[in-house]
């Protein structure tokens, strides 16, 4: 993640962050709210650097 920002800000460019979870059986409540938590400690640091940041969680769902 250091890494990502400190490139956003050494090109001024805006950073993509994704977070990805199986949904169904495998995916609970708890595992989201992680994800959750995660993005927003991302976007935190985002703020530190002063890079433009989107986030986004995806909870994939079961194969056909």
């Amino acid at each position: 993640m250091k890494f990502a920002l400190e490139e956003g800000k050494l090109r001024r460019k805006k950073v993509y962050v994704i977070h990805s979870l199986f949904e169904g059986d495998e995916t609970d409540v708890e595992d989201i709210e992680r994800g959750k938590s995660i993005l927003e400690r991302a976007k935190e640091m985002a703020v530190n650097y002063g890079v433009d940041l989107e986030t986004k969680l995806l909870v994939r769902g079961r194969n056909v």
